[in-house]
């Protein structure tokens, strides 16, 4: 589970770009003092429903402390959630939050291993590894409807990061096992790798118990923010 934040922030929304099936990219400013964040780490906006919702902070930390989220919309989605695209729109921010930032701190090889929307978890982290040595693999399972979301800048991170593998695959009843067995493929190959993933409870915990229960903590370390 997320890190306890007791810190709160006042922000408004500045701007919101449409990345096509109904995924928004939405762009926050402080009202006053902003929230400080490492790349990876979560923020909890609070909704006029009463309820807080964890995004993943996709943009890199910033002197104005201003914060990027990517948001999906979808029928039947929270009227709360949809305020979100709505500019001047002000709102409770709460954080930061999360462990992802522990991926940049490691020698490891690094599996990061996405579900949907779970991509925008890895943009700020992808960004910090550019120069790193360390292998890394990115993971997608993406929804059907996800195809254009991210295709460029993933194509980006290809070209530009020299230790980057793309895995990336649309969701079915044999997307999970595969992805596992794409897992296990570097676990083989590798001493010491750490395990990031972001998407829902339930594959986190399918996760935990085809590859965790399988591998010593000292040869896997596994990161989740669910």
């Amino acid at each position: 589970m997320p890190i306890k934040s007791e810190k709160s922030f006042k922000y408004f929304v500045n701007d919101v770009q449409d990345l096509g099936t109904n995924i928004f990219a939405v762009n926050l400013c402080p009202l006053g003092r902003g929230m400080a964040h490492k790349p990876g780490h979560l923020c909890k906006v609070q909704g006029r429903d009463g309820k807080g919702r964890f995004y993943s902070i996709v943009n890199q930390p910033d002197q104005k402390k201003m914060l990027s989220i990517h948001v999906r919309i979808t029928e039947g989605k929270s009227s709360a959630v949809k305020d979100l695209l709505k500019i001047n729109y002000q709102f409770e921010l709460d954080g930061p939050y999360g462990n992802m930032h522990k991926v940049l701190l490691t020698d490891k090889t690094r599996i990061l291993f996405a579900e949907g929307l779970g991509l925008s978890a890895f943009h700020s982290l992808l960004q910090n590894v550019r120069t790193s040595y360390q292998e890394t693999h990115l993971i997608w399972v993406r929804e059907k409807d996800d195809n254009a979301y991210c295709t460029s800048l993933i194509k980006k991170w290809q070209n530009s990061i020299t230790f980057l593998k793309t895995h990336i695959i649309d969701k079915d009843d044999s997307s999970l096992p595969l992805c596992i067995d794409y897992c296990q493929e570097v676990l083989k190959n590798n001493d010491q790798v750490i395990l990031a993933f972001a998407g829902s409870l339930n594959t986190s915990n399918y996760i935990r118990d085809e590859i965790l229960s399988n591998h010593c903590e000292q040869n896997l370390e596994y990161i989740s923010d669910v």
